[in-house]
C-alpha cells in the first residue's frame, strides 16, 4: 500500500460511542477503521466517549465506552499507539503508526465530582468537552436558552484540568462559559471541532471574536466537517471547507486551525469529495491548488496540533 504524503491529526469523532457489539474498528462498519488511518503516512485520531445531556446514568455510560476502547487494544488488538503524553504524538509518527487519543464529550458523566475527573485521567482521557448542548453541572451548553458560564463546580474543574494536563474543549459550551474557561485557564484550550460562524451561522460554530480571543491564548479550533455546520443549505462541498479555513487563519492566524471532522457524529449525507479520513488528502490538494503554502497546510493537518499538546499535557 502506497501511503499518502500527509501526517494527519484529527482532533475529534464518534466513532467509539458507534462502535456495537462484536465490531471494532478493524471493521468498516463506521466511517473511520484502521485501515484508513493507515494509509498516511502518520495519523492520529482523538476518539470521543459521547455522552447524551438525558443519559441517566453518565459515568455509568462513559465507563462502558472507554472499556470499548481498551477492548479495540487488548482483546482485538488493533495496533493503535495509545497517546497519553506530547512526546507520543511523534512517537506514533516516527514507527507510522496509528495513534489513538481517549476524549470525553460531555462534562455531565463527572456527576459533580472531581474525583471523578481524576480517575478519568487515570484510564487514560486526556482531553473532555465541557458540555453537550445542554446544561451540566460545570455550565450550560450552547443550546440551553440561559446561556449561564461556569459554575462554581464547573471553575474547579478547569483548575484540576490544568493542573493534571488535560486539554479543556469549549466546543457545544455556551458563549459565557467560552470566556469564563479564557479567562480562568493558565493554558491553552481548544474547540476541538467549531467552525466559523461568519461562514456558516450555526450556533455551534464560533464567532470572529471567540475565534481571535481562542488564538491570542494560543489555542486551537479543529475544522468540523458535519455539512449542517459547514452551510446553512446543509449541504457541503470541499470549497465550503476551504472558505472556513480561510476566514478562520484570517481571523486567528495561521497558528489556531486544526482538524476536528466529527466523523461518526452526524447522518446527514457527508461533504461531497470528503466522505471520510480517506477523502482529507483531496482537501489539502485543493489547498495545494489555490497557493496556501505546504507550511500552512502542515500546521493545519498536524503541528498547530502538537504544539499546543506540548503546552497543555503533562
Amino acid at each position: 500500500m502506497k501511503r499518502k504524503p500527509y501526517k494527519v491529526i484529527d482532533c475529534h469523532c464518534d466513532t467509539l460511542t458507534e462502535l456495537h457489539e462484536g465490531e471494532t474498528l478493524l471493521n468498516d462498519r463506521c466511517t473511520v477503521n484502521v485501515s484508513k488511518l493507515q494509509a498516511y503516512d502518520g495519523y492520529v485520531q482523538l476518539f470521543a466517549a459521547w455522552l447524551d445531556d438525558a443519559d441517566k446514568t453518565p459515568l455509568k455510560t462513559v465507563l462502558k465506552i472507554i472499556d470499548r476502547f481498551y477492548d479495540e487494544l487488548v482483546i482485538h488488538k488493533v495496533s493503535m499507539v495509545q497517546i497519553l503524553s506530547a512526546t507520543d504524538f511523534e512517537k506514533a509518527f516516527f514507527e507510522k503508526k496509528v495513534g489513538a487519543m481517549l476524549t470525553v464529550e460531555n462534562g455531565a458523566c463527572l456527576e459533580g465530582e472531581i474525583a471523578n475527573l481524576r480517575n478519568l485521567y487515570r484510564l487514560g482521557v486526556r482531553a473532555m468537552t465541557l458540555t453537550w448542548n445542554g446544561q451540566n453541572e460545570i455550565a450550560d451548553g450552547i443550546g440551553e436558552g440561559r446561556g449561564t458560564g461556569l459554575s462554581d463546580f464547573g471553575k474547579s474543574v478547569v483548575y484540576e484540568m490544568n493542573k493534571l494536563g488535560m486539554m479543556i474543549d469549549v466546543s457545544h459550551l455556551s458563549e459565557a462559559g467560552f470566556f469564563d474557561v479564557l479567562a480562568l485557564s493558565e493554558v491553552p484550550v481548544m474547540a476541538s471541532h467549531s467552525n466559523s460562524r461568519s461562514i456558516g451561522s450555526h450556533m455551534r460554530n464560533l464567532t470572529d471574536e471567540q475565534i481571535k480571543q481562542l488564538a491570542e491564548k494560543g489555542g486551537v479550533t479543529g475544522l468540523n466537517l458535519y455539512p449542517l455546520f459547514l452551510s446553512d443549505s446543509g449541504k457541503a462541498d470541499l470549497n465550503v471547507c476551504l472558505q472556513h479555513i480561510e476566514h478562520i487563519v484570517n481571523v486567528g492566524g495561521e497558528d489556531c486551525l486544526v482538524l476536528g471532522s466529527d466523523f461518526d457524529g452526524f447522518s446527514t449525507e457527508p461533504v461531497t469529495d470528503l466522505a471520510g479520513p480517506e477523502d482529507y488528502s483531496k482537501l489539502f490538494a485543493l489547498l495545494e491548488k489555490k497557493g496556501h503554502s505546504g507550511t500552512l497546510i502542515e500546521k493545519i493537518t498536524h503541528k498547530n496540533f502538537i504544539r499546543f499538546a506540548k503546552e497543555v499535557l503533562r
